[in-house]
């Protein structure tokens, strides 16, 4: 398996949030939490392993993320707009 495929069907975000809505629907919306512990396992934690990685998930999945030098105690910006989303990591 390619270290950037998921390991279950859903691969998308899409897909993802399609089977939230799904799980969640009785008790809609789920906490922040729910949401974030869901991510993780269904992206796999393992690619959160190096910088490098999470840039190369972000392409697959249509995000624009960079490495770039980033003020003291800032790890990380995102941004999202209508027509992008950009993400910037140190």
């Amino acid at each position: 398996m390619d270290p950037l495929e998921t390991s279950t069907e859903t691969q998308t975000p899409r897909d993802f949030c399609a089977s939230v809505r799904l799980r969640h629907k009785e008790n809609w919306p789920p906490t922040e939490s729910t949401l974030a512990r869901e991510f993780v396992e269904q992206f796999l934690p393992e690619l959160f392993s190096n910088p490098e990685r999470i840039v190369a998930f972000a392409a697959r999945l249509g995000i624009d993320a960079s490495l770039k030098a980033l003020p003291d105690r800032v790890h990380g910006v995102n941004c999202s707009t209508e027509e992008e989303t950009v993400i910037i990591l140190e």
